[in-house]
């Protein structure tokens, strides 16, 4: 009996290799999604931990943890929070060890006001390529004088001020508090400070959302001046109030 071999043609090594290398790429892209979907997951939770621990902790210690070599942050000339890194002198005794970013191992960022009464601590999320910041905070806001956010992407005040685009909000996919690689730069899509001071009906992320009275900011342990606070008013909208001290 003859047995006859039949070898593949050029073309058709051509094909299967070409066949093999999307099947990898495919691949690959799928698990490098995967494992990005299932890194932010981690930061995700990493954040919703912190901020119960430090609730805990205020609720015991009746403010919030001091942030150590930290840098002010201004409003106008006010200092009004402190920011440092969330690393290991920040004492915590709610929680045995503070979570480090799954990807790059450093300490998530973290800003409380200067009477330690509200706070801030923020990571990046990698978004599929696409990266966006990421913010668990009870830090809120009420006179339209003072900043909307305690939070910034750069470790300077002196890059602190009202047409600064370094301060990080929430959900946004600019001002990042860190970057993964080269590629992924603390970026902005030209947004300043003063830009959402004039804008807050689209901006209503970090306005007041509970005050209806003086009376009520005041109640809440939030500092009275003479100026004006954003209250809600009969139809849940809110409204510039002249408050006075009290």
């Amino acid at each position: 009996m003859k047995i006859t071999w039949n070898a593949f043609t050029i073309v058709e090594l051509i094909v299967v290799v070409a066949i093999i290398s999307i099947l990898w790429t495919v691949g690959f892209i799928s698990f490098s999604q995967n494992i990005s979907d299932a890194r932010d997951g981690q930061r995700k939770s990493d954040l919703a931990q912190l901020k119960s621990s430090m609730k805990l902790y205020k609720q015991q210690k009746w403010i919030y943890p001091a942030p150590w070599d930290n840098f002010s942050i201004f409003s106008g000339a006010t200092a009004i929070a402190y920011q440092w890194k969330l690393n290991e002198k920040v004492t915590l005794s709610t929680l045995d060890d503070l979570p480090l970013d799954p990807d790059l191992e450093i300490p998530y960022l973290y800003s409380v006001t200067t009477n330690r009464k509200e706070m801030q601590v923020a990571g990046t999320l990698e978004n599929w390529d696409n990266p966006q910041a990421i913010v668990a905070w009870d830090y809120k806001t009420v006179s339209v004088n003072v900043l909307p956010t305690i939070m910034v992407a750069a470790i300077a005040d002196l890059d602190i001020s009202l047409d600064s685009t370094k301060f990080i909000f929430n959900g946004s996919t600019h001002n990042l508090p860190y970057d993964f690689d080269s590629s992924f730069v603390p970026t902005s899509d030209g947004t300043s400070l003063a830009d959402l001071l004039t804008e807050a009906a689209t901006h209503d992320f970090w306005q007041n959302s509970s005050y209806r009275t003086c009376s009520e900011i005041k109640e809440s342990a939030k500092s009275i001046w003479d100026w004006e606070y954003q209250i809600l008013n009969s139809s849940w909208s809110l409204t510039n109030t002249n408050c006075t001290s009290m």
